[in-house]
């Protein structure tokens, strides 16, 4: 059998032309601007996108056929390993005329005569007919009630005639005898399933399948207004120019935009606009350092409180996350989750303050920042594990002496072990455990990192908004979303 290897097929595909289609809804594709070949190949990943789908019928397999001597075959469609059916593409400009569709069945049926295995069993196999331009008429009354309009055909003589045709065509047919394959055709119309398709049902599919339409045609969106304006304020956004799309931005770059270069001072960690050098040096450097003191001042307050609340987020993440699902469940050690708390700590906040101090500040307030998370996780079993190895060796001198709450941290190391008598014992399920809840780890740390962002700003007005009445009610707005 002369079938064609996917891989021959993706390189015709791929170096094809694309005629361009636009993609506004359910637009016709321009389907004759193909080559022949190339709509053989389109109805050809299209059933096979479809047959993956179980979207054709009982059908689980389809085949290209070579497109030389296939015996009015372009594509074999399988069934459980058997051929039932065929598909027959034909890319016209004009409508199939009766006559032109009772003949492309013919010849096949009479291909059949000799090669018995091309139809093996009649009544379960289908003929599918592609014809891009559609029917006219007669050609479609014959295909909608074939076997009694088939039958017509061959009462009438008209498929003798066609038999007489084809053996003046093809050296092939010569030799048959006219009356024994016109009883042969006649059985087989009378058994066989014809099923029509055009360009318009081949038009709805393939919206259903952009993938398939984007390997031969070029589509051209044409986009309404709502869905324009979306797109360009993505794009916007995207390209750092998100003032044109968000308010408070727009606000804040007219603002600043107004302001000339010559009153504009950077000054580190606070960029001043609308006073000039000459005022700085009217404030002296008692009053320079009155000012920076207070920005430092308000900065610090921002940064501790930003610590602060990144930490509240990560206990509460765990409950909803680990703790009630797997802990309560008995599905993970509590031991686990107390490993696992102490790695969040050390991993999301240093990122969430990674640029309140330099680099080198940073480095020295926490000395595990850049570890992989396997190494930081590793170290923080092992601190783990040595305090349970003092525990179940009765070494309490990690406790305060005199300490009255003795029996009830016993009891919370006892929680935390749940049954496990050995630290050999802790680091077994440990490591059954983290591969469980890993993934959820990284998620809360993700969740965590995205509610609190690294780069933060803050921006001091002045009181002109009270004579904006805009302003002032997206103000208003805010201050009782945080009331």
């Amino acid at each position: 059998m002369n079938s064609v290897a996917q891989s021959q097929i993706d390189d015709e595909v791929a170096h094809g032309y694309k005629p361009h289609a636009v993609g506004s809804g359910l637009a016709m594709l321009p389907l004759n601007e193909l080559g022949d070949r190339e709509f053989e190949m389109l109805v050809y990943s299209l059933i096979e996108a479809r047959i993956q789908r179980n979207d054709y019928a009982s059908f689980d397999q389809v085949v290209l056929m070579k497109g030389v001597g296939e015996r009015g075959r372009d594509c074999l469609l399988y069934r459980q390993g058997d051929v039932a059916g065929l598909i027959q593409c034909k890319k016209l400009q004009k409508k199939m005329s009766r006559p032109e569709v009772m003949e492309e069945i013919t010849k096949f049926l009479m291909f059949t005569i000799s090669e018995e295995e091309l139809m093996p069993s009649p009544r379960a196999f289908e003929y599918h007919l592609y014809a891009s331009s559609g029917y006219f008429e007669p050609a479609a009354t014959l295909l909608s009630s074939f076997k009694s309009e088939s039958k017509k055909e061959v009462e009438s003589g008209n498929v003798l005639r066609i038999i007489q045709g084809l053996k003046e065509k093809y050296a092939t047919f010569k030799a048959y005898n006219e009356q024994q394959a016109l009883e042969h055709i006649a059985q087989a119309l009378d058994a066989m399933t014809v099923k029509p398709f055009t360009g318009v049902d081949l038009n709805l599919s393939l919206a259903s399948y952009p993938v398939v339409m984007s390997k031969f045609f070029r589509t051209l969106p044409v986009l309404d207004a709502t869905s324009f304006e979306e797109i360009l304020t993505q794009k916007l956004e995207e390209s750092g120019i998100k003032f044109l799309t968000d308010q408070n931005l727009s606000d804040l770059y007219k603002r600043l935009s107004a302001v000339p270069p010559e009153f504009q001072v950077a000054l580190g960690n606070v960029d001043l606009f609308g006073y000039s050098e000459n005022y700085f040096k009217f404030l002296g450097k008692e009053g320079f350092s009155e000012l920076i003191k207070k920005v430092s001042d308000v900065r610090l307050f921002l940064d501790i409180k930003t610590h602060d609340y990144a930490a509240s987020l990560i206990m509460p993440e765990m409950v909803k996350k680990l703790t009630e699902p797997y802990v309560h469940t008995g599905r993970v050690l509590p031991f686990t989750l107390s490993v696992v708390a102490q790695y969040l700590s050390k991993r999301i906040l240093p990122s969430v303050m990674s640029r309140a101090s330099p680099k080198a500040a940073l480095k020295h307030m926490h000395p595990h920042l850049g570890l992989t998370k396997q190494t930081l996780m590793d170290s923080i079993l092992e601190e783990c594990l040595e305090s349970s190895r003092r525990i179940f060796s009765g070494d309490y001198s990690g406790f305060p002496d005199p300490d009255p709450d003795r029996p009830r941290r016993i009891a919370l190391f006892e929680g935390l072990h749940a049954g496990c008598t050995t630290d050999v014992q802790l680091k077994a399920r440990f490591l059954l455990d983290l591969p469980l809840i890993m993934p959820i780890v990284d998620e809360i740390e993700s969740t965590i990192n995205a509610a609190v962002p690294q780069l933060r700003t803050v921006v001091i007005n002045d009181m002109a908004y009270f004579d904006d009445p805009e302003k002032l009610e997206r103000i208003l707005t805010t201050i009782k979303t945080i009331e």
